[in-house]
C-alpha cells in the first residue's frame, strides 16, 4: 500500500511540472561599453611639464581635467589640456629644457610652438602615439607688460656668483671690458642664459672720474678709438649690444656718438643708452646711422637701501603695465642682488614678464633678431 502512495505521489509531482509554463529566457543585453583608459604616456608628459616648468605651473592636483575628442574617420582622437603658466615663464630660454626633458623621458613624437593669444601667449606642446593617439597641451600665460633689467658694472669681482646662479630669469649683464673677471663674467653669463652687454666707459663731465681699461674718450681719434672698440668687444665674445659706463659728457657729443654708434653697427650690435644724464643725442645719431638703440627707463639702485631698490621695483611695475614695457637697470652689488632675488618673482603677480633687453631695443637696421 505504502509503495502504491509513493508511485502516485511520484506521478503527480511529474504531471505537475509538465504542465508549468517553462521560465521566459532571459533578454540577451549588450556588452558593456568600455571607455579606454587614458594611456600611460600622458602622465609621463605632465611629469615632463612639471620637472622643466614646474616653478612657471600651478601644483598637479590644480591642473584642470583633460577633455577627449570624438574618434575621428580613421579611430583616432586628441585629448586636450589647458593649464595656466606664469608670465615669468619665457619661452625662448625654456624651450631647450623642456625638449631636453621630453627627450630623456623617451618621448620623442612631439612639437613645441608659441603663438599669441588674448591677452598674452600660449606655448602648445603635441605629441602623437602610434596608437593613433594626439595629446595636446596648452600651457596660457596672461602677459600685461614686459620688464628688461640689465645689470651693470660686472667684471671686478665675482661676489655675487653664487645668487646669480639661482637666478634662473633671461637677465642682462653689462661687463667693463679688460679687467680681471671679465671674460669669466661673460663666459658664465652664456651658461646661464643671460644675455650680455659691453658697458663701455665713456666720458663724463667730471673729468677727475677715471674711466678704467678700455675708455673712450670724446676726443680720442678714430684710429684709436675703432682699436680700443675691437679689443673690448674681442673680450667679451657673446656679447649682442653696448650700453655706457659713465659717459655724461661722451653722449651729449654729437661727433663723438656719430663715431662710436658707426661701430657699433659696423660689429652689427645695438646700442642702449644708460641715461646718465639728460638731452643726450643718441637716439637722433641712431636713427641718422640706422642703429638699433633703446634707452633706459629706470635706475632700480641709485640709493643703496632696501627702501629705495623696493620703491623702485614697484614703480617699474606701475610703468610696465601703464607703457607695456620698461628698461631697468641696477648694479652689481650684494643688496641689489639679493633685493633682486627676492622681487623678480613679484611681477608675477601682475602678469608681467621678463626679458631679455634685446627684445625691447627699437630695430632700425636689417640685422635678425635671434629671439
Amino acid at each position: 500500500m505504502k509503495y502504491k502512495l509513493y508511485l502516485l505521489i511520484l506521478l503527480i509531482s511529474v504531471l505537475l511540472s509538465g504542465c508549468a509554463s517553462p521560465e521566459s529566457p532571459k533578454p540577451m543585453l549588450p556588452p558593456p561599453v568600455v571607455q579606454p583608459s587614458p594611456p600611460v604616456f600622458l602622465d609621463e608628459v605632465d611629469a615632463s611639464l612639471f620637472d622643466s616648468l614646474g616653478e612657471f605651473l600651478p601644483p598637479r592636483n590644480e591642473w584642470p581635467p583633460r577633455e577627449e575628442s570624438s574618434a575621428g574617420p580613421d579611430g583616432g582622437y586628441t585629448i586636450s589640456q589647458r593649464v595656466p603658466l606664469s608670465s615669468l615663464a619665457y619661452f625662448p630660454r625654456l624651450k631647450r629644457r623642456l625638449w631636453n626633458t621630453l627627450e630623456i623621458e623617451g618621448i620623442s613624437e612631439f612639437e613645441i610652438t608659441r603663438y599669441p593669444s588674448s591677452g598674452g601667449e600660449t606655448w602648445e606642446l603635441t605629441v602623437d602615439t602610434e596608437e593613433m593617439i594626439t595629446y595636446r597641451v596648452e600651457l596660457v600665460q596672461k602677459i600685461a607688460g614686459r620688464v628688461a633689467i640689465v645689470i651693470d658694472d660686472f667684471g671686478n669681482s665675482l661676489r655675487n656668483k653664487d645668487i646669480l646662479a639661482k637666478l634662473d630669469y633671461p637677465l642682462t649683464l653689462a661687463i667693463l671690458p679688460g679687467l680681471v673677471y671679465s671674460s669669466r663674467v661673460d663666459q658664465l653669463a652664456a651658461e646661464n642664459g643671460f644675455e650680455v652687454l659691453l658697458h663701455c666707459p665713456l666720458d663724463a663731465i667730471n673729468p677727475n672720474l677715471p674711466l678704467g681699461p678700455g675708455g673712450i674718450h670724446c676726443d680720442t681719434p678714430t684710429d684709436e678709438l675703432i682699436r680700443i672698440f675691437d679689443d673690448d668687444i674681442a673680450g667679451l665674445p657673446h656679447l649682442v649690444g653696448v650700453n655706457n659706463h659713465m659717459g655724461s659728457a661722451f653722449t651729449t657729443d654729437t661727433e663723438a656718438m656719430r663715431r662710436l654708434l658707426t661701430e657699433v653697427k659696423r660689429n652689427d650690435l645695438f646700442f642702449l643708452d644708460s641715461l646718465t644724464i639728460g638731452g643726450t643725442v643718441t637716439r637722433a645719431i641712431a636713427e641718422e646711422l640706422g642703429v638699433d638703440s633703446g634707452r633706459r627707463d629706470i635706475f632700480l639702485d641709485h640709493e643703496n637701501t632696501e627702501e629705495f631698490i623696493t620703491h623702485q621695483f614697484e614703480v617699474l611695475k606701475k610703468k610696465a603695465k601703464s607703457r607695456g614695457s620698461v628698461i631697468a637697470i641696477g648694479h652689481d652689488r650684494p643688496l641689489t642682488m639679493k633685493m633682486l632675488l627676492r622681487l623678480i618673482s613679484t611681477l608675477a603677480e601682475d602678469n608681467l614678464q621678463l626679458v631679455p633687453v634685446s627684445s625691447l631695443i627699437e630695430k632700425r637696421s636689417s640685422r635678425n633678431d635671434s629671439l
